[in-house]
């Protein structure tokens, strides 16, 4: 697959989480850091010698956002990933409109396409990460550019057998969706069903 990307002169690779297999407590720093380094040499780095921008967004498996008792469940993860991420920042080939969330979540004005990624990698997006959301999408920048996306890992709605269930789907899908609506945003890119469902929802691909 990552031999094939760039023989079709993608403008941009979007990768909708997981991209590592974490979401597991026993795993230590060195075998997070190795995942990643795994990540970097066998994905990251042949996309970005393609000349490729590359943008990331959390999956529950890179650095899920459950909260257990108000902290984050998997915080290493989590700062394993931020680790990761920041230091390839400045060399992903991106324009950043608000970088002040990455990599978990942060916005993108690339060509006339303005992409909004979310920090959808648990069923729950925070209140004050929606209105950070809305903020953007009604900006200058957004509203300016040809095209808006919005991309995260968990989907609005079950797509897949097994995994049209709780926790496996936004809580808020109806709000957000119903903000992306207003906002006029094309289309919602999400990841974790493991299937391939291209579908419409209201005014939203």
């Amino acid at each position: 697959g990552i031999a094939l990307i760039p023989s079709l002169r993608p403008d941009l690779v979007m990768c909708a989480g997981d991209k590592v297999a974490g979401q597991k407590a026993s795993l230590g720093t060195t075998q997070l850091q190795a995942m990643w380094a795994g990540f970097d040499r066998q994905v990251l780095r042949p996309l970005r010698r393609a000349g490729l921008p590359f943008v990331p967004a959390m999956g529950n498996h890179d650095a899920s956002s459950s909260l257990v008792g108000g902290r984050f469940a998997f915080e290493r993860e989590r700062q394993e990933a931020s680790r990761y991420w920041r230091r390839q920042q400045g060399d992903l080939g991106l324009t950043y409109a608000d970088a002040s969330g990455f990599p978990f979540f942060y916005s993108v004005l690339q060509d006339g396409l303005f992409l909004l990624v979310l920090d959808a990698s648990s069923a729950q997006i925070p209140a004050e990460q929606l209105r950070w959301a809305e903020r953007s999408l009604t900006s200058a920048g957004a509203r300016g550019a040809r095209r808006r996306l919005v991309m995260g890992h968990l989907p609005l709605l079950g797509v897949s057998q097994g995994r049209d269930t709780a926790g496996n789907v936004l809580a808020q899908s109806l709000e957000l969706r119903q903000l992306l609506e207003r906002a006029q945003v094309e289309a919602y890119i999400s990841g974790h069903q493991h299937a391939y469902y291209p579908g419409r929802l209201g005014q939203l691909d």
